[in-house]
C-alpha cells in the first residue's frame, strides 16, 4: 500500500525535524519542510501531498490561518493544524477554513496518527459525497430534457400529420403530369426526415417503437461490418474480435446496428487524419461479479448472465469534463452540433434493459462498455 504523502509548514527548525522523523516512523512519506506559508503554497500544487501539517503561526507576512485557505480553496488539500494555544478564537479561525484537525503542541505520537487519518478519511468522504451530489444533479438535468424531448416529439409528430396529410390530397387533386409533383414529394422527403428526428428523440427518452426479438448480438454485429468498414478512411481499420460466437439477448436488430454504428462513427471522428485502430469486442459475465457491480457503479444486476460489449478506438481521448457531458443532447465532443448521436446510443441501452460506461484518456484512446442482459 503506497504510504501517505505529508507536506510540512513550521518555521521552527527543530520542531519541523522531530516532526519529519516522527512522521517516517508512523509510516509516512514527508515531501518537503516549508518555513512560510508563501513556500507552502507556490509548492502544494507539484508535490499533490495528502495532508498538510501546518503551523498557525509563522513568522513571515502570511498566517497559517491564510495559507490553508488558499490551499483548501484552490488545491483542495487537507490541513491539520499544529499550535501551542487551543483558544476559542483560533479554534473558530481554524473551522472557518475547513481544518481537517487541530493539535495542540507538544502532541503524542498517537494523537498525531489519529489526526491525520481522520484528515485523510474524511476528505475522501466529502470528496465521494460531491461526485455522487454532482452525478444526482447529472441524472436530474437529463431526466428533465428527456421529459422535454418527449414532449416535443409527439407534438412534432402529430403537427407532422397536418403537412403530411395535405400532401397526400394534392397528389390526389393533380393530374399524373402536373409540374407541382415534384415539388410535393420534395417536400414529403423534408417531412419523413423530420419525422426521423422525432423518432431519434423518443429513442433518446426510451419510447422509441422497438421490435424486440432475440437475436445473436455477435452476429448482428458481423452482419453491419461491411457496411461500417466501407466507410471508413483508408488510413483507419476495423476489428471485430468472433471468439464469442454465441451472444444471445433480447433487442430491435435495427437500434443494434444503429447503436454499434454510432460508435464506430464517434471513434473514427476521435482518430481524426491519424492512423489508428478501432476494435469491437466481447464477453460473457456473471451478474455477481464485484468488478461488475463497481464498473457500472450507478446500476443494479438482477439477471444472471450479462454480456459485455466493448468498442474501443485509439482516438484522442477525452478529459474528465468532456466524458461528464458525452450523454447530453447536442453536446459536441469534437464537431459542433453533432446531434442526438450518443444520447440516442445511451437511449437504445437503456431501452435494451443495459447499462453503458465510457472509459478514456487524453491522448489514450476511448472504451465504450455496454452490457446487454442476456436472454440464455
Amino acid at each position: 500500500m503506497t504510504p501517505a504523502k505529508v507536506m510540512i509548514v513550521e518555521d521552527n527548525t527543530t520542531v519541523a525535524k522531530d516532526l519529519q522523523g516522527c512522521l517516517q516512523d508512523l509510516g509516512y512519506e514527508v515531501t518537503s519542510i516549508h518555513a512560510s506559508g508563501e513556500e507552502a503554497t507556490r509548492n502544494i500544487e507539484s508535490e499533490c501531498p495528502d495532508v498538510v501539517m501546518m503551523d498557525i503561526h509563522l513568522r513571515d507576512q502570511m498566517t497559517g490561518i491564510e495559507a490553508a485557505e488558499i490551499i483548501h480553496e484552490k488545491f483542495g488539500a487537507p490541513v491539520v493544524f499544529l499550535s501551542a494555544y487551543s483558544d476559542r478564537n483560533l479554534l473558530e479561525k481554524a473551522k472557518q477554513v475547513g481544518a481537517f484537525g487541530y493539535l495542540v503542541k507538544p502532541f503524542e505520537e498517537r494523537e498525531l496518527f489519529a489526526n491525520i487519518e481522520m484528515a485523510i478519511y474524511k476528505f475522501k468522504a466529502e470528496e465521494e459525497r460531491r461526485i455522487r451530489e454532482n452525478q444526482c444533479a447529472h441524472m436530474e438535468k437529463l431526466e428533465g430534457l428527456r421529459l422535454m424531448a418527449a414532449s416535443l416529439a409527439h407534438n412534432f409528430n402529430n403537427i407532422l400529420q397536418v403537412p403530411m396529410g395535405c400532401n397526400d390530397l394534392l397528389k390526389e387533386l393533380l393530374s399524373t403530369n402536373s409540374e407541382c409533383l415534384e415539388l410535393i414529394e420534395d417536400s414529403m422527403v423534408a417531412i419523413k426526415r423530420a419525422s426521423k428526428l422525432s423518432q431519434q428523440m423518443l429513442v433518446y427518452v426510451g419510447q422509441g417503437k422497438d421490435v424486440f426479438k432475440t437475436i445473436n448480438l455477435m452476429k448482428e454485429v458481423e452482419r453491419a461490418y461491411g457496411s461500417w468498414v466501407v466507410k471508413l478512411p483508408g488510413q483507419h481499420s476495423l476489428k471485430v474480435d468472433t471468439t464469442l460466437s454465441e451472444a444471445f439477448i433480447k433487442a430491435d436488430p435495427e437500434h443494434i446496428q444503429n447503436l454499434v454504428g454510432n460508435l464506430v462513427i464517434n471513434a473514427t471522428e476521435a482518430i481524426g487524419d491519424a492512423a489508428g485502430e478501432i476494435i469491437i469486442s466481447g464477453q460473457e459475465v456473471s451478474g455477481q461479479e464485484v468488478w461488475l457491480q463497481e464498473k457500472f457503479e450507478r446500476y443494479e444486476f438482477t439477471k444472471e448472465n450479462y454480456f459485455i460489449l466493448k468498442v474501443t478506438d485509439t482516438g484522442c481521448g477525452m478529459d474528465e469534463t468532456t466524458l461528464t457531458r458525452i450523454f447530453d443532447p447536442f453536446f459536441p465532443t469534437k464537431f459542433i452540433g453533432r446531434g442526438l448521436g450518443m444520447a440516442v446510443s445511451l437511449g437504445i441501452v437503456e431501452g435494451h434493459g443495459g447499462a453503458v460506461v465510457v472509459e478514456s484518456q487524453p491522448g489514450e484512446g476511448t472504451e465504450v462498455s455496454i452490457t446487454f442482459p442476456l436472454s440464455r
